[in-house]
């Protein structure tokens, strides 16, 4: 299931996902550091497409510190591999490309911010 059909349900209560979908996760505060050790070496938009692959909402109106954190835990979450990011960010744009175009502004707005 893609990312933005997936958080854009309801916040119902359900019964466990099926493995290998997105689950809500809190974002933890993380040093500054980290996050920039990313910046030096990836471009923006690639870490604005990692931001894509995310959890994190534009509702939830994160912090700097939420977007990096959300931008290094979707990294782990994909394995470092920066093509799994962009192959979830070629299925959203297929599925909705009205609702994956906003992401995409916002994600690298947030980025932009964050860094």
């Amino acid at each position: 299931m893609s990312v933005i059909g997936h958080l854009s349900q309801s916040g119902s209560k359900q019964s466990p996902p099926a493995e290998g979908t997105v689950t809500r996760v809190a974002v933890y505060e993380l040093p500054q550091s980290q996050f920039d050790g990313m910046v030096s070496v990836l471009p923006a938009n690639l870490l604005a497409e990692v931001l894509f692959c995310s959890i994190l909402q534009p509702s939830d109106q994160p912090t700097p510190q939420q977007v990096r954190a959300a931008v290094l835990a979707a990294w782990h979450a994909h394995h470092d591999e920066p093509l799994e990011c962009t192959a979830q960010l070629a299925a959203d744009y297929g599925d909705n490309p009205e609702l994956a175009c906003a992401r995409m502004r916002w994600c690298i707005q947030m980025v932009a911010l964050a860094a």
